[in-house]
Protein backbone atom coordinates (compact mmCIF):
# COMPACT_ATOMS: atom_id res chain seq x y z
CA UNK A 1 0.00 0.00 0.00
CA UNK A 2 2.84 2.37 0.67
CA UNK A 3 4.35 1.56 -2.68
CA UNK A 4 1.29 2.65 -4.56
CA UNK A 5 0.60 5.89 -2.53
CA UNK A 6 4.20 7.08 -3.36
CA UNK A 7 3.46 5.97 -6.57
CA UNK A 8 0.12 8.12 -7.03
CA UNK A 9 2.33 11.09 -5.55
CA UNK A 10 4.80 10.95 -7.73
CA UNK A 11 2.55 10.47 -10.62
CA UNK A 12 0.13 13.18 -9.20
CA UNK A 13 3.44 15.74 -8.95
CA UNK A 14 4.85 14.78 -12.52
CA UNK A 15 1.68 15.86 -13.77
CA UNK A 16 1.35 18.84 -11.76
CA UNK A 17 5.36 20.00 -13.18
CA UNK A 18 3.96 19.19 -16.87
CA UNK A 19 1.37 21.58 -16.43
CA UNK A 20 3.44 23.79 -14.43
CA UNK A 21 5.98 24.49 -16.96
CA UNK A 22 3.70 24.57 -19.82
CA UNK A 23 2.25 27.95 -18.05
CA UNK A 24 5.91 29.62 -18.70
CA UNK A 25 4.75 29.93 -21.90
CA UNK A 26 2.87 32.77 -21.49
CA UNK A 27 5.31 35.08 -18.85
CA UNK A 28 3.37 38.35 -19.72
CA UNK A 29 -0.24 36.98 -19.13
CA UNK A 30 1.91 35.49 -15.93
CA UNK A 31 2.96 39.22 -15.23
CA UNK A 32 -0.21 40.88 -15.73
CA UNK A 33 -2.64 38.03 -13.93
CA UNK A 34 0.44 38.66 -10.49
CA UNK A 35 -0.33 42.95 -10.81
CA UNK A 36 -4.00 42.59 -11.56
CA UNK A 37 -4.50 40.30 -8.24
CA UNK A 38 -2.28 41.96 -6.24
CA UNK A 39 -3.94 45.30 -7.33
CA UNK A 40 -7.42 43.76 -6.45
CA UNK A 41 -6.28 42.30 -2.67
CA UNK A 42 -4.95 46.04 -2.09
CA UNK A 43 -8.05 47.63 -2.78
CA UNK A 44 -10.47 44.97 -1.38
CA UNK A 45 -7.63 46.01 1.90
CA UNK A 46 -8.19 49.72 1.03
CA UNK A 47 -11.92 49.52 1.09
CA UNK A 48 -12.23 47.50 3.93
CA UNK A 49 -9.95 49.72 6.05
CA UNK A 50 -12.25 52.71 5.10
CA UNK A 51 -15.10 50.93 6.43
CA UNK A 52 -13.55 50.03 9.61
CA UNK A 53 -11.93 53.27 10.23
CA UNK A 54 -15.94 54.80 10.26
CA UNK A 55 -17.03 52.06 12.38
CA UNK A 56 -14.23 51.00 14.68
CA UNK A 57 -15.31 47.64 14.25
CA UNK A 58 -17.32 44.76 13.04
CA UNK A 59 -18.20 42.18 15.75
CA UNK A 60 -15.40 43.52 17.90
CA UNK A 61 -12.98 42.63 15.53
CA UNK A 62 -10.44 44.96 14.55
CA UNK A 63 -9.20 45.66 11.14
CA UNK A 64 -5.99 43.81 11.63
CA UNK A 65 -7.77 40.69 12.80
CA UNK A 66 -10.09 40.54 9.90
CA UNK A 67 -7.25 40.85 7.56
CA UNK A 68 -6.17 37.99 9.40
CA UNK A 69 -9.22 36.42 8.60
CA UNK A 70 -8.99 37.00 4.54
CA UNK A 71 -5.44 36.41 4.43
CA UNK A 72 -5.79 32.85 5.68
CA UNK A 73 -8.95 32.41 3.21
CA UNK A 74 -6.68 33.86 0.72
CA UNK A 75 -4.03 31.07 1.29
CA UNK A 76 -6.74 28.23 1.21
CA UNK A 77 -7.94 29.46 -2.24
CA UNK A 78 -4.55 29.68 -3.56
CA UNK A 79 -3.63 26.01 -2.14
CA UNK A 80 -6.88 24.92 -3.52
CA UNK A 81 -6.18 26.25 -6.94
CA UNK A 82 -2.74 25.29 -7.26
CA UNK A 83 -3.04 21.87 -6.11
CA UNK A 84 -6.56 20.51 -6.31
CA UNK A 85 -8.50 22.44 -8.91
CA UNK A 86 -12.17 20.78 -9.62
CA UNK A 87 -13.26 23.15 -12.62
CA UNK A 88 -14.42 22.27 -15.36
CA UNK A 89 -15.49 18.94 -15.12
CA UNK A 90 -18.85 20.22 -16.58
CA UNK A 91 -16.47 20.68 -20.20
CA UNK A 92 -14.94 17.46 -19.80
CA UNK A 93 -18.14 15.63 -19.21
CA UNK A 94 -20.02 17.13 -22.36
CA UNK A 95 -16.73 16.85 -24.35
CA UNK A 96 -16.38 13.12 -23.76
CA UNK A 97 -12.49 14.28 -22.38
CA UNK A 98 -13.63 12.71 -18.99
CA UNK A 99 -12.38 9.48 -21.23
CA UNK A 100 -8.54 10.49 -20.85
CA UNK A 101 -8.71 10.55 -17.15
CA UNK A 102 -10.07 6.89 -17.40
CA UNK A 103 -7.28 5.44 -19.67
CA UNK A 104 -4.04 6.46 -17.99
CA UNK A 105 -2.14 5.09 -15.05
CA UNK A 106 -3.70 7.37 -12.54
CA UNK A 107 -6.88 6.85 -10.46
CA UNK A 108 -9.40 8.91 -12.57
CA UNK A 109 -10.18 11.48 -9.78
CA UNK A 110 -7.18 12.22 -8.90
CA UNK A 111 -6.29 12.72 -12.49
CA UNK A 112 -8.60 15.19 -12.55
CA UNK A 113 -7.69 17.00 -9.82
CA UNK A 114 -4.10 17.13 -10.89
CA UNK A 115 -4.97 17.62 -14.65
CA UNK A 116 -5.04 22.10 -14.25
CA UNK A 117 -3.47 24.77 -14.99
CA UNK A 118 -0.41 25.49 -12.56
CA UNK A 119 -0.01 28.90 -12.50
CA UNK A 120 3.49 30.31 -11.13
CA UNK A 121 1.42 33.70 -10.78
CA UNK A 122 0.01 32.10 -7.77
CA UNK A 123 3.56 31.35 -6.33
CA UNK A 124 3.68 35.15 -5.31
CA UNK A 125 -0.25 36.04 -4.54
CA UNK A 126 0.81 33.38 -2.33
CA UNK A 127 3.81 35.26 -0.90
CA UNK A 128 1.63 38.40 -1.19
CA UNK A 129 -1.05 36.75 1.76
CA UNK A 130 1.79 35.24 3.86
CA UNK A 131 3.41 39.03 4.30
CA UNK A 132 0.18 40.24 5.25
CA UNK A 133 -0.41 37.04 7.43
CA UNK A 134 3.24 38.09 9.29
CA UNK A 135 2.21 41.86 9.08
CA UNK A 136 -1.32 41.30 10.73
CA UNK A 137 -0.19 38.68 13.61
CA UNK A 138 2.26 41.55 14.58
CA UNK A 139 0.31 44.62 14.45
CA UNK A 140 -2.28 42.20 17.01
CA UNK A 141 0.51 41.46 19.02
CA UNK A 142 -0.37 37.62 19.33
CA UNK A 143 1.15 35.59 22.10
CA UNK A 144 2.07 32.98 19.87
CA UNK A 145 3.06 29.22 21.89
CA UNK A 146 3.36 25.78 19.97
CA UNK A 147 -0.26 25.14 20.66
CA UNK A 148 -1.37 28.30 18.73
CA UNK A 149 1.18 27.49 15.74
CA UNK A 150 -0.33 23.83 15.93
CA UNK A 151 -4.01 25.25 15.90
CA UNK A 152 -3.06 27.31 12.55
CA UNK A 153 -1.13 25.16 10.78
CA UNK A 154 -3.78 22.25 11.41
CA UNK A 155 -7.17 24.52 10.84
CA UNK A 156 -5.10 25.73 7.26
CA UNK A 157 -4.52 22.41 6.50
CA UNK A 158 -8.07 20.80 7.26
CA UNK A 159 -9.52 24.01 6.39
CA UNK A 160 -7.46 23.06 2.64
CA UNK A 161 -9.08 19.94 2.54
CA UNK A 162 -12.51 21.10 3.28
CA UNK A 163 -13.13 23.54 0.52
CA UNK A 164 -11.36 20.96 -1.56
CA UNK A 165 -14.18 18.17 -0.82
CA UNK A 166 -16.99 20.27 -1.04
CA UNK A 167 -15.77 22.18 -4.57
CA UNK A 168 -15.53 17.93 -5.68
CA UNK A 169 -19.11 17.23 -4.23
CA UNK A 170 -20.32 20.34 -6.39
CA UNK A 171 -18.62 19.61 -9.77
CA UNK A 172 -18.94 16.00 -9.66
CA UNK A 173 -22.82 16.69 -10.05
CA UNK A 174 -22.10 17.62 -13.56
CA UNK A 175 -21.99 14.13 -14.26
CA UNK A 176 -26.14 14.12 -14.37
CA UNK A 177 -26.52 17.07 -15.20
CA UNK A 178 -24.25 17.91 -17.70
CA UNK A 179 -23.17 21.49 -16.28
CA UNK A 180 -21.83 22.43 -12.85
CA UNK A 181 -21.80 26.45 -13.50
CA UNK A 182 -25.00 26.67 -10.50
CA UNK A 183 -22.98 25.03 -7.78
CA UNK A 184 -19.01 26.44 -8.58
CA UNK A 185 -20.50 29.30 -9.15
CA UNK A 186 -22.25 29.11 -6.08
CA UNK A 187 -19.97 27.71 -3.79
CA UNK A 188 -16.90 30.32 -4.03
CA UNK A 189 -19.49 33.13 -3.76
CA UNK A 190 -20.79 31.88 -0.42
CA UNK A 191 -17.30 30.89 0.43
CA UNK A 192 -16.59 34.56 -0.48
CA UNK A 193 -19.41 35.64 1.39
CA UNK A 194 -19.08 34.49 4.56
CA UNK A 195 -15.25 34.33 5.11
CA UNK A 196 -14.73 38.05 4.71
CA UNK A 197 -16.20 38.54 7.82
CA UNK A 198 -16.48 37.31 11.33
CA UNK A 199 -18.89 34.35 11.39
CA UNK A 200 -20.84 35.29 14.68
CA UNK A 201 -22.37 38.49 12.75
CA UNK A 202 -24.63 36.81 10.31
CA UNK A 203 -26.57 35.07 13.74
CA UNK A 204 -26.74 31.49 15.14
CA UNK A 205 -28.67 29.80 12.35
CA UNK A 206 -26.16 31.07 9.61
CA UNK A 207 -23.08 30.15 11.73
CA UNK A 208 -23.83 27.02 12.97
CA UNK A 209 -24.92 26.12 9.13
CA UNK A 210 -21.16 27.37 8.21
CA UNK A 211 -19.95 25.02 11.30
CA UNK A 212 -21.63 22.01 10.83
CA UNK A 213 -23.66 21.65 7.32
CA UNK A 214 -21.08 23.24 4.74
CA UNK A 215 -18.24 23.90 7.54
CA UNK A 216 -16.70 27.14 6.12
CA UNK A 217 -15.91 28.01 9.73
CA UNK A 218 -12.94 26.13 9.43
CA UNK A 219 -11.45 27.59 6.55
CA UNK A 220 -10.60 30.80 8.52
CA UNK A 221 -12.86 31.98 11.34
CA UNK A 222 -12.36 29.12 13.88
CA UNK A 223 -8.11 29.02 13.53
CA UNK A 224 -8.03 32.97 13.60
CA UNK A 225 -10.46 32.78 16.56
CA UNK A 226 -8.51 29.79 17.94
CA UNK A 227 -5.22 32.00 17.85
CA UNK A 228 -6.75 35.67 18.97
CA UNK A 229 -8.24 34.41 21.69
CA UNK A 230 -11.79 35.23 20.95
CA UNK A 231 -13.33 32.08 22.14
CA UNK A 232 -16.31 33.97 23.23
CA UNK A 233 -17.26 34.44 19.37
CA UNK A 234 -17.16 30.73 18.82
CA UNK A 235 -20.27 28.35 19.34
CA UNK A 236 -18.05 25.64 20.70
CA UNK A 237 -15.11 24.95 21.80
CA UNK A 238 -11.89 26.58 20.15
CA UNK A 239 -10.17 23.28 20.20
CA UNK A 240 -12.51 22.25 17.71
CA UNK A 241 -9.80 23.72 15.22
CA UNK A 242 -8.18 20.42 15.61
CA UNK A 243 -10.55 18.32 14.44
CA UNK A 244 -10.64 20.18 10.90
CA UNK A 245 -8.29 17.47 8.85
CA UNK A 246 -10.84 14.82 10.21
CA UNK A 247 -13.82 16.77 8.67
CA UNK A 248 -11.56 17.58 5.44
CA UNK A 249 -10.58 13.97 4.83
CA UNK A 250 -14.24 12.84 5.51
CA UNK A 251 -15.62 15.46 3.07
CA UNK A 252 -12.52 13.79 0.61
CA UNK A 253 -14.00 10.58 1.15
CA UNK A 254 -17.81 11.90 0.22
CA UNK A 255 -16.36 13.42 -2.53
CA UNK A 256 -14.72 10.63 -4.44
CA UNK A 257 -18.08 8.41 -3.29
CA UNK A 258 -20.15 11.48 -5.36
CA UNK A 259 -17.15 11.24 -8.34
CA UNK A 260 -17.56 7.08 -8.31
CA UNK A 261 -21.07 7.20 -8.53
CA UNK A 262 -20.96 10.09 -11.12
CA UNK A 263 -18.58 7.58 -13.43
CA UNK A 264 -21.08 5.15 -13.51
CA UNK A 265 -23.87 7.60 -15.30
CA UNK A 266 -20.71 8.91 -17.59
CA UNK A 267 -21.40 8.60 -21.14
CA UNK A 268 -18.12 8.10 -23.43
CA UNK A 269 -17.40 9.97 -26.42
CA UNK A 270 -18.98 7.82 -29.12
CA UNK A 271 -21.41 6.05 -27.08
Amino acid sequence: MANSLRRYVALYFALMSLNMRASWQFPGQMLMRVVLTIAIESLQLLLLWVVLNHFGSVGGWTFWEVVLLLTLKDLAVIAYQQLFWTGGLDTAVIRGEVDKFLVRPLAPMIHFLADHEQSPARIPQGLFAIALLVIASIQISIDWNLLKIAGLAIGFGGGLLIYTGVQLIGSSVAFWTKREDTLTVLLPYMTDTFTQYPLHIYGGVIHAALTFVIPFAFINFIPVAFVIDKESDLLFSPNLVFAAPIIGFALMLFGRYVWNRGLRVYESAGT
